[in-house]
């Protein structure tokens, strides 16, 4: 059993822009960036401390965790890793982060992140699905054998502004 309950977030990459480029190469636009912006200083506010950030490599994503991390300051930075693109196996990731113990931040997206969130949670007879608009955020603990849904934020949702 675990000596403490481990916390993991997981966020999808605000609104990207509509361009030529490659998929995978698409930037955030700027409502996306504004989108980041709102939900990472959201997560300051409320206390919110992760040990590390990781994206799924994809530009969008990683833009994403770069606002995030101006915010929430992670000791160990910001990584891209493997396991978080949209066709990725949420299941195996699941599974992965049963073992985890640093509080991270996963950024990536749909329909991997709701997946994610559904196999986190899937236990849970009162919930079965949290929802993933582009800036969307879920925070979950981990007690040693089951998952809970501690938080959801959603850009429409929180206070916008500036102290």
């Amino acid at each position: 059993m675990m000596s403490q309950t481990l916390r993991i977030y997981i966020a999808r990459h605000g609104d990207a822009s509509l361009s030529r480029k490659k998929d995978s190469l698409r930037p955030l636009s700027a409502r996306g960036v504004e989108e980041v912006e709102k939900i990472a200083l959201w997560a300051s506010r409320q206390g919110i401390q992760v040990e590390q950030i990781h994206h799924s490599g994809i530009q969008r994503a990683q833009e994403s965790a770069e606002i995030f991390a101006k915010f929430l300051h992670p000791k160990s930075g910001v990584l891209s890793v493997s396991g978080l693109k949209p066709a990725d196996s949420a299941r195996a990731m699941a599974a992965d982060l049963t073992h985890e113990t640093r509080t991270l931040l996963l950024v990536g997206h749909l329909p991997f992140m709701g997946l994610l969130a559904e196999e986190l949670i899937r236990d849970n007879e009162k919930l079965r699905t949290v929802g993933f608009p582009t800036g969307g955020l879920a925070g979950f603990e981990f007690d040693g054998e089951s998952w809970t849904l501690i938080c959801t934020a959603t850009p429409d949702k929180v206070e916008s502004g500036r102290d």
